[in-house]
């Protein structure tokens, strides 16, 4: 094997290692999201709370987190109903519904604009980025 063979080989052992951190920090951002989440989230009788997940994949070839429910009234929690709703929602206006009690935005919107997303991130390339 020659020196460029070599360096070609060590080249993609070193993108696989960087790809996986950037796996492993992005789904380590979105369990911090997903914990501030189950924290914020109204809780009645646990369902909602316990429903919230973190899956990780791929849109394109960006790497991403998903953190969301699978519970059928999740949006109506998180954006309320009727003629209290979040306006920035349509809703029905013909009852005065419940007001939102956002628990997924603020989760992440609070963990991005203090950098725990980025430092999270960060920490994991750095592993291999020595």
């Amino acid at each position: 094997m020659d020196d460029l063979e070599r360096l070609m080989r060590q080249l993609q052992n070193s993108k696989s290692q960087v790809q996986f951190a950037l796996e492993q920090g992005i789904h380590k951002a979105g369990l911090l999201v997903e914990g501030d989440a189950k924290r914020l989230c109204p809780v009645d009788t646990g369902r909602l709370r316990s429903s919230i997940t973190t899956t990780k994949g791929y849109d394109g070839d960006n790497c991403v987190a998903t953190v969301g429910t699978n519970v059928e009234y999740a949006p109506y929690v998180e954006f309320g109903t009727g003629q209290r709703g979040d306006p920035s929602v349509q809703h029905r206006q013909d009852w005065l519904g419940q007001p939102p009690q956002p628990y997924l935005r603020p989760a992440l919107i609070d963990n991005t604009d203090n950098g725990n997303i980025e430092k999270v991130v960060q920490s994991e390339l750095k592993k291999v980025l020595k």
